[in-house]
């Protein structure tokens, strides 16, 4: 069938296999995995189909992203023996033709073209429904590609998340999405509700991230979302631990999927999924397709390859990040492509190796091995749309919701990187004695009020006060320095008004690794950033800014500090042997007057 769009736009649609599944009206299934004593895992499904409760062996599907896959189903009983269902899509001027194939094997001389007959014409009509609402999705002309029909709601489900979003629409954390967010609850197919990721909603609904994660936090709060912190495989993705509670988080989860042992990352493989509350919408159980090539879209290529083969591949990727890995058994390597050739990749006894590609838009796939194997070739950007526990703990909003979130007593997570900003107020004991008790501490309310404000604005999380200073995480050194700039700012501007008391801030900043913990039953970092960063913020003279000059020369914020005065100097820091281990070690904005030149 002919579509008016290019491959590339028709790819993240058309092999959607759990909406084309649901469409088709097929049930649900459940997946068994066993580990073979090969290492490799076996995967048997369980479902009715048409009046029959039958079991088959889910093969792993094979795909090259933008062209076609294939999948491979072998009953083990009932009246079919094997079903293969292909799709390729193959440019036509500047449309594309994509044809679909089903083949069915019968065991029974009866039944079994009945049933084979049954699911062939429901497949063509959802084909035909798919490659429609495609061409409509891509043309504007519907919100939609899939018909999925309406989702179950609890009864009195849809009056009360009524009520919720316009308890929500009140409140500081609505940004103009509640109705979006009402919408999804009610309208969407379970496939896009039941699993709602916030940084890609952000991205569908063309939003700032942080709005729809406060949104979605909010909803927690109102009864209308739940949350689960997710112990994510590093090389599926697949979520093989959950918990409702951050201090409830194993510190390791086995996946039967790749036959792995897997340690927690809470910078990489916790990821926090929100659903709606099972008092107002149900979210059955099972699979409509476990490993279709739009359940894991960061896997570009998977292939079958044949002991001693050295399958071509013909598909042009993009310089980046990947990794190749096999499917079952745990060999994976990651590299960096650069050039127009991609490598071909290699599958020996001892693991696997990249070799220099050759053609452009070409590579192979070699197993050398004695037993097939599958090969995956994916980008390794696929978190990027995961909220992961790190992010959302460095959020101001997370930590003022859920202030009981937090880890085992006792219990330390490693941080890779996390940036932390410290701030004292210079010279508050004599403003309580120039002003008064009272009108200093409105003051310094207001100072405390308005530093909270800017972190939250700058994606960051007040982490605790300690007299008049604050300290301060974000995950991003950008948003980071932006927020002391901001804060100077603000200080500057204050102080410009003649009525009011002069207020000097100090302000230090430092980023590198740490530890969180528990603390006083709050999330708490701990480690030599923390004390760096503290120490950093004891040298400023007030006014201005002192960080780290790793920091200052960090590629992304160097261009916003590049028009300030600035100045480098090596500071030796008390109780340390010896100055900040950083460079020339640190540098000033001093004074804090704005951009120069």
């Amino acid at each position: 069938m002919k579509l008016n769009y290019p491959p590339d736009q028709v790819w993240p649609i058309l092999p959607d296999t759990v909406r084309f599944n649901e469409m088709s009206g097929l049930p649900r299934y459940i997946l068994t995995e066993t580990v073979e004593p090969d290492g490799s895992v076996r995967r048997v499904a369980q479902a009715r189909v048409v009046h029959f409760d039958v079991q088959w062996e889910e093969l792993p599907v094979e795909w090259v992203a933008g062209q076609y896959f294939f999948q491979r189903r072998l009953f083990l009983n009932g009246p079919l023996a094997h079903m293969d269902a292909s799709l390729s899509l193959e440019p036509d001027g500047e449309g594309t033709l994509a044809t679909y194939h089903i083949a069915i094997k019968t065991r029974h001389s009866v039944i079994g073209p009945y049933v084979a007959g049954r699911l062939i014409r429901g497949a063509e009509r959802t084909f035909a429904k798919s490659v429609q609402g495609a061409d409509e999705f891509l043309s504007g002309a519907r919100p939609e590609p899939y018909d999925l029909g309406t989702p179950a709601l609890q009864p009195g489900g849809e009056l009360r998340i009524r009520e919720i979003i316009n308890y929500l629409q009140t409140g500081p954390y609505d940004h103009g999405l509640s109705n979006r967010l009402r919408d999804l609850i009610l309208l969407q197919p379970d496939a896009d509700a039941c699993r709602i990721r916030p940084k890609l909603l952000a991205r569908k609904w063309a939003v700032d991230q942080r709005h729809a994660i406060e949104i979605c936090l909010a909803a927690v709060r109102s009864g209308l979302l739940r949350l689960t912190w997710d112990l994510l495989c590093p090389r599926c993705r697949g979520a093989k631990f959950s918990t409702e509670r951050l201090d409830s988080l194993q510190q390791a989860a086995h996946c039967p999927s790749c036959n792995i042992t897997y340690q927690v990352d809470f910078n990489r493989n916790v990821e926090l999924v929100f659903h709606p509350s099972a008092a107002l919408r149900d979210c059955p159980t099972g699979e409509y397709c476990l490993s279709g090539p739009q359940t894991t879209p960061h896997v570009l290529i998977q292939q079958r390859v044949e002991p001693g083969e050295s399958k071509q591949i013909s598909a042009a990727l993009a310089p980046g990040d990947y990794r190749v890995r096999a499917y079952s058994g745990g060999m994976e390597l990651d590299f960096s492509h650069a050039d127009d050739c991609f490598p071909s990749l290699m599958l020996t006894d001892d693991g696997l190796t990249i070799h220099p590609g050759e053609t452009p838009g070409a590579f192979s796939l070699v197993n050398e091995t004695a037993q097939p194997q599958y090969l995956v070739i994916e980008s390794r950007l696929w978190m990027q749309d995961a909220l992961t526990a790190h992010q959302v703990t460095t959020l101001h909003t997370f930590r003022h919701l859920f202030p009981d979130e937090v880890l085992r007593f006792g219990e330390e997570l490693s941080i890779d990187s996390v940036t932390l900003l410290f701030t004292d107020l210079q010279g508050s004991t004599a403003l309580y004695r120039e002003i008064g008790d009272g009108p200093a501490y409105q003051r310094v309310r207001e100072h405390f009020q308005f530093l909270i404000d800017i972190v939250r604005a700058h994606d960051g999380a007040l982490v605790k006060t300690i007299g008049d200073a604050v300290m301060a995480a974000f995950i991003s050194p950008q948003q980071a320095v932006l927020a002391a700039l901001a804060m100077q700012e603000k200080i500057s501007g204050f102080n410009r008004q003649p009525e009011n008391v002069t207020f000097n801030i100090k302000i230090g900043l430092l980023y590198g690794r740490c530890i969180l913990v528990n603390l006083n039953d709050r999330l708490d970092y701990f480690g030599t950033t923390v004390n760096l960063a503290a120490r950093l913020q004891s040298e400023s003279r007030g006014g201005d800014i002192v960080l780290s000059e790793a920091l200052a020369g960090d590629p992304i914020v160097a261009p916003i500090i590049e028009h300030y005065s600035l100045t480098r100097e090596t500071m030796p820091l008390k109780g340390l042997n010896s100055p900040l281990p950083c460079g020339v070690s640190a540098a000033q904005l001093n004074p804090f007057y704005g951009p120069v030149g």
